[in-house]
């Protein structure tokens, strides 16, 4: 089966993505795993996820502690939290045993942005370009220039950077979590397209509503324990006929989506504003705003 995973933005309440990301690599054979997209903090899990260093990553989260929002701008704006976690975690040995998509969305206009290919061997502009599309205004971090261009978060301009993916790769089945009850994926991917896609709203019925902000240690690893629980439950909904039966997974698919509608349609998070922002950016995709990264010529060139 190929799969494709979509990991979108939420700050602190990436813990709960990592948690629910653990959960289902014990349901399926990481190998087949095509291809990544991630957006802002879901960038963090996708590196640990494509590079094999799960294990770093959830420490990272295990370990972090801050107890409000301004200890978090604190930490960012003051003493490079981010950078210092990025550089980090990417080494020089380190390999990209999947490929995966982030976002990065140029200034003055968020409207702006590009999905960045990542993969292979270690590029010195991975640290670089990790914490340029990780930097949120007046929360995580100023606006970084990156190849003489001013960027932002890439949430701003895609937090559920589901677009590669469909537009640029053929998959049996994509998996998309997020944390937008409100957020409705394009009838035509949905309904009309050869590829399943699971549509989570990671912040249904697990109380994160007012998590974004909260790095308490305590609040992450309970995240990280709900993430994993709720990721058994529900990939045992989706493979209850089997790994591989597709049309038995679009079935377990489509019920748990009619089951979550009406409920999260009641249901509202911060991350509405943000894709209520996406909103207005869709307009300018395209797939020419899909690109590599370090081109192939010039890592050639590098490696001699």
């Amino acid at each position: 089966m190929k799969i494709g995973i979509t990991l979108g933005g939420g700050l602190a309440k990436g813990a709960f993505q990592f948690g629910f990301l653990k959960a289902f690599l014990e349901y399926i054979p990481k190998e087949d795993i095509e291809i990544v997209s991630a957006s802002s903090i879901g960038i963090l899990n996708a590196y640990g996820l494509c590079a094999d260093k799960m294990e770093e990553v959830e420490q990272i989260w295990k370990t972090s502690d801050f107890n409000n929002i301004f200890q978090v701008i604190k930490a960012c704006y003051f003493h490079g939290f981010i950078k210092k976690t990025m550089y980090s975690l990417i080494q020089p040995e380190d390999e990209l045993k999947i490929p995966f998509y982030a976002t990065m969305t140029y200034l003055p206009f968020w409207l702006v942005g590009r999905y960045y290919l990542l993969e292979g061997k270690y590029h010195k502009n991975w640290r670089k370009f990790s914490c340029a599309s990780m930097g949120f205004p007046f929360i995580t971090g100023w606006p970084k220039f990156y190849k003489c261009c001013l960027t932002i978060d890439g949430g701003a301009f895609d937090n559920m950077p589901i677009y590669p993916l469909m537009e640029k790769h053929s998959l049996d089945l994509i998996l998309c979590i997020h944390f937008d009850s409100k957020y409705i994926l394009k009838d035509s991917w949905r309904k009309n397209s050869d590829t399943i896609v699971l549509d989570l709203d990671a912040s249904l019925g697990n109380n994160l509503r007012k998590s974004s902000f909260n790095f308490n240690t305590s609040v992450l690893n309970k995240m990280l324990e709900g993430g994993y629980e709720y990721g058994i439950r529900i990939c045992r909904k989706i493979f209850e006929h089997g790994y591989g039966n597709l049309e038995g997974i679009r079935t377990s698919v489509n019920e748990l989506y009619e089951e979550e509608f009406q409920e999260r349609m009641k249901d509202g998070t911060i991350d509405r504003v943000i894709t209520t922002l996406n909103g207005f950016s869709q307009l300018f995709r395209s797939k020419k705003a899909i690109k590599p990264l370090i081109k192939d010529k010039k890592r050639r060139k590098e490696n001699g």
